[in-house]
């Protein structure tokens, strides 16, 4: 059958070779210059599926507010505490973790590779007030685990929340928009829509 003799309508969505006449298709028509350029596939797909950002729920993000009564280090050992408590985490993870991190803008990012999880976690403390590190007044402390192994969904929803995380280090606006929200659902918000807040 050709593109001519099908129902073009009846796809979700064609990937062709070929120039398709679209005049009266409604569907979403993707153009390939080879037939197995994987990687070009799977990103077109991704969007297709997921929109630009592939949204992060409540089972994968936590938050909560930093205390400003104690020290940098024990606000950090208070959010591995929680993971390793609900088993998302390992000690090699916690160890690791200890150790990369980098600081911009008041914000802390301290991620590492985790061996027991399928999606990312991310841990989101915030405190208007900071509180001080290295000579650095720190308001947000996002900690990451990234999946050891990695789907192209779990792959793109990791480099989105990349993406957002540099956002906040380089715009002072946005990481106060950030400190703003209260609950984890404003906080999701914030985070699929890229830091938007509604």
């Amino acid at each position: 059958m050709t593109a001519k003799q099908a129902d073009l309508n009846a796809y979700d969505v064609i990937f062709s070779t070929v120039a398709l006449e679209s005049k009266n298709i409604d569907t979403v028509i993707v153009r390939i210059s080879h037939l197995f350029d994987e990687e070009r596939l799977t990103k077109v797909w991704l969007e297709f599926q997921y929109g630009n950002r592939i949204l992060l729920e409540e089972e994968t993000v936590y938050q909560n507010e930093l205390d400003v009564m104690i020290s940098y280090q024990e606000n950090i050992n208070q959010i591995l505490d929680i993971l390793l408590s609900d088993q998302l985490i390992d000690t090699n993870f916690i160890s690791h973790v200890q150790k990369s991190y980098f600081i911009e803008n008041g914000i802390s990012f301290p991620h590492a590779i985790n061996d027991k999880i399928t999606d990312p976690v991310l841990y989101v403390a915030t405190s208007k007030e900071g509180i001080v590190f290295d000579d650095n007044k720190i308001f947000v402390i996002l900690l990451l685990a990234v999946p050891s192994s990695m789907t192209p969904r779990t792959e793109k929803m990791t480099l989105d929340i990349y993406d957002i995380v540099f956002d906040l280090m380089r715009d002072t606006d946005l990481r106060n928009n950030l400190l703003k929200l209260e609950s984890l659902i404003e906080i999701l918000d914030f985070l699929n829509k890229g830091g938007i807040i509604r």
